[in-house]
């Protein structure tokens, strides 16, 4: 799995790592009534939504029952989600093994971040307790993010070594999806200003 992760490094410019402790990895997701019975996947869903740069990467680490860790990736070129349905309906397929433009394998985060470090990218960690500032978007950044829930932290504390800046977006507390939507924005703001 490594050479296929640092295959997908290659166009990967913006990365965003988003870890969900509670997230379901079997699949089992209804079609109605999914945010609550399934670790909140919808979330997991609606961060997919959020990634719209062609050279974003989405890593979604799920750490739920029964089976963790899956590790699903997502670039908005393998397929144009248009609805949470939609989504639901990927994480659903691919983490029951069948087709999907979304792909899978089972990497832990601790594992996952010193690859991209090796790869030359800066790891921002996104929380509350950063500073506000701007963030360096045009260089190659791997964004490190809790989903509806902060990072566990024994992961965060194996991860810390290799953040170079804690940071936020603003002085309220945002869903993943938001932090996301708002920092795609800002990097085509930043390349429409080149």
């Amino acid at each position: 799995m490594t050479l296929e992760l640092k295959n997908l490094l290659e166009d990967s410019k913006i990365i965003y790592i988003t870890i969900s402790p509670t997230a379901r990895t079997d699949g089992f997701i209804p079609e109605k009534g999914y945010a609550g019975r399934t670790g909140r996947i919808d979330e997991v869903a609606r961060d997919l939504l959020s990634i719209w740069n062609p050279d974003s990467l989405l890593i979604a680490v799920l750490l739920g029952p029964p089976s963790p860790p899956k590790t699903i990736f997502y670039k908005r070129s393998w397929c144009k989600l248009s609805s949470e349905r939609q989504a639901v309906g990927e994480l659903r397929r691919v983490l029951q093994g069948r087709s999907s433009c979304l792909r899978v394998a089972r990497l832990f985060p601790e594992e996952i971040v010193p690859i991209l470090w090796k790869a030359g990218y800066k790891l921002v960690l996104l929380t509350e307790e950063g500073d506000r500032r701007r963030l360096p978007v045009r260089e190659r950044i791997a964004f490190l993010l809790g989903s509806h829930v902060d990072i566990p932290r024994e992961i965060l504390a194996r991860l810390e070594k290799y953040v170079e800046i804690k940071a936020n977006i603003g002085p309220h507390s945002y869903q993943t999806s938001q932090v996301i939507a708002y920092l795609e924005w800002e990097v085509q703001r930043c390349r429409s200003m080149v």
